[in-house]
């Protein structure tokens, strides 16, 4: 307990059919939720919570569940979620902790966890989770996708998050792939762009490089390299491949401008 933080001292809350409203000033997000459940409890050092939202914004109905236990110093911590039909963009604010979310504009369907230590960081991650057409916000650009589909967990140790399953269908690009990714942030005084590094490898990929070029397929697909979405650039350390049978190795660099 804390000398002037009254609710330091709350032991248990329940709350039922209730009322949210969120709205980030100097922004268009502004929704309401209405609170199925909030249960709150604090006992022995230990707090347990479960939240049950349903919200509505820009005519579209969501769903969110939280269940989450810490101790009171959280020095651990431990969080289920499960979604319905959530579009991250316009529920969660574009600053803070959660400005990442904010940047993915689909409707969400699935279900994550994370366990947390205040001495070693983020202990585990999971996520398993499906979109509908929509885009991503790198920035300075946006990548478009007709549907997605995402089974990842992170691995602490060396700190990228592993994808046991990556399908993508976008306006260029099919996939099915399984691998690791790690991203590093943008750093303007080494003049360096934020970017994503891969190494994934699957039984299939068809895409194409631009509309005038006709779909190709490849089998048995390895790829290594590194994507910065500001650039809009690909580049390939790595690929190895099956092209109709044939094998297929490379490496280079693909980058798009205004014209494509």
């Amino acid at each position: 307990e804390t000398l002037g933080r009254p609710l330091s001292y709350t032991r248990e809350v329940h709350l039922t059919n209730g009322t949210l409203a969120f709205r980030q000033v100097g922004t268009p997000l502004d929704w309401r939720a209405r609170v199925t459940q909030i249960d709150f409890s604090k006992r022995n050092r230990l707090i347990r919570s479960k939240i049950g939202l349903d919200v509505e914004t820009q005519g579209r109905k969501a769903s969110l569940m939280l269940d989450a236990r810490a101790q009171t110093d959280l020095r651990t911590a431990e969080v289920q979620a499960e979604i319905r039909d959530l579009i991250p963009s316009q529920i969660f604010p574009s600053a803070g902790s959660l400005k990442g979310l904010s940047h993915f504009r689909a409707a969400i369907n699935g279900r994550g966890n994370l366990k947390y230590a205040a001495r070693t960081g983020i202990e585990s991650a999971f996520l398993d989770i499906s979109a509908g057409k929509g885009s991503y916000d790198f920035g300075k650009s946006a990548q478009d996708f007709d549907a997605l589909s995402l089974k990842a967990d992170y691995v602490p140790k060396t700190r990228t998050v592993r994808f046991t399953t990556f399908r993508l269908d976008s306006r260029y690009i099919d996939t099915d792939l399984s691998g690791r990714v790690f991203m590093t942030p943008e750093d303007p005084k080494r003049d360096r762009k934020m970017a994503v590094h891969f190494d994934f490898a699957g039984p299939r990929v068809t895409g194409q490089l631009a509309d005038d070029f006709p779909a190709q397929t490849l089998t048995e697909v390895h790829f290594k390299g590194t994507f910065t979405p500001d650039l809009r650039q690909l580049d390939i350390e790595s690929g190895k491949a099956l092209l109709v049978d044939a094998p297929l190795t490379t490496k280079g660099r693909l980058y798009t401008d205004d014209k494509g």
